[in-house]
């Protein structure tokens, strides 16, 4: 076919207001040099028929390969080359897209997530490091995933103009539709009956492009499209935002979690409280609904409650700022109790699934299949995490079997619905509050709460006694990290079965309770749950149940200091034990009953309950609780026969080397150092209390580490190191406060007392003896006062007073002699005071019958002998 001049001449120039289009441009350039469309095609490669489609616009954006043989083909001269390369240039995508709209809000507290996002995805660039194409940014609903990625993209577009593309999916209903949903975001044309993954990669092909795919959890099965993008578009990258993953070839996860917040137990200054973004967070969006909102030291403490609650969860955060015109920080953290509740009524621009925090859990959870629902509201009873074999016990059943719980749990960790931590090689597993909170809910509108947590509370409660056992051996230390962790679990366990008032179980629960509770020092805890448990016991309880709660009661009134109502309750634990011939539970009890009665300074009855305790244990072979009987035996020979306390140390010692306790070990190496500070070897003394610091140290034995340090403090005393002396001390007493621990706390302050005489600080000594004095008065405890009235007295020689200071002496003599305590006092500088006086030492009066009338004296005495040395409102 040969054109004229005239069908030439009738093709319209192309202007820069019209622009020529590529169908038009190609048309022009076939027919100028006389080829038809099938020859056109021969010549370059391609079909006629799509030659014809490009020609009737079906496909106006070609492939660059598609024009460069079109180019060889007809070959074009350069002005015509020019016009037809521009013609067949791609558009810039985004071009004519609707640009994301500018934030209306500042972003607070990703900096550190931004700047990681944008390094990780400008890394694609870097010759010397891998190619990072598709990155998931991953979490749960509400915790900021759209927001971050919006502030990406505007970081990114401000570095280069349009590097960066947001496409919601959160109105895409159908997987199959996601395709066309980018296309229109992305501002393309419509190309006939071009599939849109077709046209995708026709219009990315060559484009440095970052596709922000946003709200994907709910389009899952269109991830495969994702992938065919990017394999398509070598220049292309992808971050997704999805409360699930994509679960595809090249991947790259970011999880964002929550942002950090204070611990409410903590309160900090508003400076440093202000550095939690949780807190800015909820601080800049309360202001935004009452300009005149600051945090202040009436506030502070319940905004950080607000913020805890709610896991630093931005959503539940901006939820609850929102109400604060309506309830004060107080107020609205007294409400958060029920926090599905009260978040709701967010901003009317979110979509509808994000403006209550229910709605935004019943996203995801509607995204679930059965059997992962089922399993999502079975946690929900788990409180501070839980392991996988404590999923599968306590959340299988007839309608979900435990072998399908992993992959459940696996699918509930995909969608952001639970978190997973590594815990000593042992994964761990939790659920933010508001999640949990949903998910009782459903629980309890299944009619399946009830037994969930009746299996919960067994599980539990076989799991403390298992660690009852792995308390006592070489074990020790794994299974009070394992108690450790799940101490809320348990916590809640037994609270259910008080709640449910089943008497013996809660007994048998505090019972099983006992030992842990020593090792972790939390006796005031055990005191009350043994209490409330002892409470619901009748005439029908079980008296080995009521024995056992009894006992773990009587412990914890012991390391209390308060040995009275301590002695009462082991000696009703005995009895009961004894009825029922339990001789090991009997023979325990009999060894703390000891231990009460040394803390009373009844040097006698203890050393007869421990001599008949250890024979029962030796007699059942039980090593550790026996291990633990010769230390205390040793405890209480060793004033007054050194060399028997030495072998009873000994024999003690070896045993739990043997069992490869450090808890146990540290306690003859204490008892072996005391020994050497009463023979003036300190060098050996300081040796076997700094490895006891070190035993203790690494359990992480905070009672212990007191013991230890005061015991070290004790050494340095006596070579003079004063500062070091004192740093110990305070620290000890600090965690012995802390403990709860009234009678070490009044050892450390008679410690105290006797370093400042050291110093010849009059006014301090009798500070700290006048504190220590009335701790030992409402302890009753004769050993501890018989030291202090010798501390006094040299005090009251201090002050010339030589009378009054017999008298504390004599006191001190009649104080350990109703002790049971058949020696001199224990401090150098008392028995050389005594000396000076002519007063024999080794000479104790006959023990006195009325020892309400002793105390009451010696009280007495050490007041006015103190008057002189005390500030007046003391």
């Amino acid at each position: 076919m040969t054109l004229t001049a005239s069908t030439a001449q009738g093709l319209e120039p192309m202007t820069h207001d019209q622009p020529e289009s590529f169908a038009d441009t190609l048309r022009r350039a076939r027919l100028r040099r006389g080829l038809t469309q099938e020859e056109l095609a021969e010549r370059a490669g391609l079909s006629a028929r799509g030659i014809s489609d490009l020609e009737r616009g079906v496909n106006s954006t070609p492939r660059r390969d598609t024009v460069a043989l079109l180019l060889a083909a007809l070959q074009l001269d350069d002005a015509e080359r020019l016009a037809f390369e521009r013609a067949g240039r791609r558009p810039v995508v985004g071009d004519n897209a609707a640009v994301a709209q500018l934030a209306l809000t500042p972003l607070i507290g990703r900096e550190v997530e931004l700047a990681m996002l944008a390094e990780l995805l400008e890394r694609a660039r870097g010759a010397t490091q891998p190619a990072v194409r598709l990155v998931t940014l991953t979490g749960p609903g509400g915790v900021g995933k759209t927001r971050l990625a919006q502030q990406l993209a505007d970081v990114l577009n401000a570095r280069r103009a349009g590097a960066a593309r947001v496409v919601s999916l959160a109105s895409v209903g159908d997987p199959e539709q996601v395709g066309s949903a980018i296309t229109a975001a992305l501002g393309l044309s419509p190309a006939g009956a071009l599939p849109p993954r077709e046209r995708l990669l026709d219009a990315l092909a060559g484009r440095e492009l970052l596709l922000i795919l946003d709200n994907f959890e709910h389009v899952l099965p269109a991830a495969p499209l994702v992938s065919d993008l990017l394999r398509g578009c070598p220049s292309l990258q992808v971050l997704v935002t999805s409360r699930a993953t994509l679960r595809v070839s090249g991947e790259h996860v970011v999880e964002l979690a929550p942002l950090p917040a204070p611990r409410p137990r903590h309160l900090l200054a508003l400076e440093d409280m202000l550095r939690y973004p949780a807190v800015r967070l909820f601080v800049e969006r309360a202001r935004a609904q009452q300009p005149n909102f600051a945090l202040n030291d009436v506030n502070a403490a319940a905004v950080a409650r607000i913020c805890a609650r709610l896991d630093g969860l931005p959503l539940a955060l901006e939820l609850a700022a929102a109400r604060i015109r309506l309830l004060p920080p107080e107020a609205l953290a007294a409400r958060l109790g029920r926090s599905l509740s009260v978040l709701t009524d967010g901003p009317r621009d979110l979509p509808a699934r994000q403006q209550t925090l229910r709605d935004t859990i019943a996203w995801s959870c509607g995204l679930l299949t059965t059997p992962q629902q089922i399993l999502f509201r079975r946690l929900g009873v788990f409180v501070g995490g839980w392991t996988l074999d404590a999923a599968e016990a306590v959340c299988s059943g007839p309608d979900l079997a435990a072998d399908d719980v992993l992959p459940a749990l696996a699918t509930l960790l995909d969608h952001s619905l639970i978190q997973a931590t590594a815990a000593q090689g042992e994964p761990r597993f939790t659920m933010l509050e508001t999640m949990r909170e949903y998910a009782l809910d459903d629980l309890d509108r299944s009619g399946d709460a009830a037994e969930t947590r009746r299996t919960h509370r067994d599980y539990w409660f076989a799991f403390t006694r298992q660690a009852e056992r792995g308390l006592y051996s070489g074990a020790r230390q794994h299974w009070h990290q394992k108690i450790g962790a799940d101490l809320d679990n348990i916590r809640a366990a037994l609270r259910w079965t008080l709640d449910n008032a089943e008497a013996e179980q809660a007994l048998l629960f505090v019972g099983s309770l006992g030992w842990a509770y020593v090792h972790l020092e939390l006796h005031q805890e055990a005191r009350q749950w043994a209490e409330l448990a002892l409470a619901l016991a009748d005439d029908d309880t079980s008296p080995v149940a009521v024995a056992q709660a009894t006992f773990t009661l009587g412990t914890a009134l012991m390391r209390l200091g308060d040995f009275t109502d301590a002695r009462r309750h082991l000696t009703e634990s005995c009895r009961l034990f004894d009825m029922r011939g339990e001789i090991r539970a009997a023979a325990l009890a009999r060894q703390f009953l000891a231990v009460s009665e040394l803390g009373q300074g009844n040097y006698a009855q203890g050393k007869v309950a421990l001599l008949q305790s250890n024979a029962e244990l030796r007699a059942v072979g039980d090593d550790y609780f026996l291990a633990n009987g010769l230390f205390l035996l040793g405890e209480v020979s060793a004033p007054s026969d050194p060399n028997a306390a030495r072998e009873l140390y000994a024999e003690s010692l070896q045993m739990y080397r043997a069992i490869g306790d450090p808890w146990g070990i540290a306690w003859p190496l204490a008892g072996l150092g005391g020994l050497a500070v009463r023979e003036g070897n300190y060098s050996a003394a300081r040796q076997m209390f700094e490895e006891a610091l070190t035993l203790r140290r690494s359990i992480d034995a905070r009672w212990g580490v007191a013991i230890a340090l005061t015991s070290l403090a004790e050494v340095e005393r006596q070579t003079a190191e004063y500062a070091a002396a004192a740093a110990h001390l305070h620290e000890a007493q600090a965690l012995f406060r802390e403990t709860g621990d009234n009678e070490r706390v009044a050892w450390v302050l008679q410690c105290l007392g006797f370093l400042a005489l050291d110093q010849h600080d009059n006014r301090a000594a009798a500070t700290h003896f006048h504190a220590a004095v009335a701790l030992r008065i409402a302890q009753r405890h004769l050993p501890g006062l018989a030291t202090l009235s010798g501390g006094v007295a040299l005090l009251a020689l201090r002050a010339g007073d030589a009378a009054r200071a017999r008298a504390l002496f004599d006191a001190a003599a009649q104080l350990r002699a109703a002790a049971g305590i058949h020696a001199p006092h224990d401090e150098p500088q008392v028995l050389d005071a005594q000396r000076a006086l002519g007063l024999d030492t080794a000479q104790l009066p006959p023990p006195s019958t009325d020892s309400d009338a002793l105390l009451a004296g010696v009280q007495e005495l050490v007041a006015a002998a103190l008057a002189g040395h005390l500030t007046p409102d003391m």
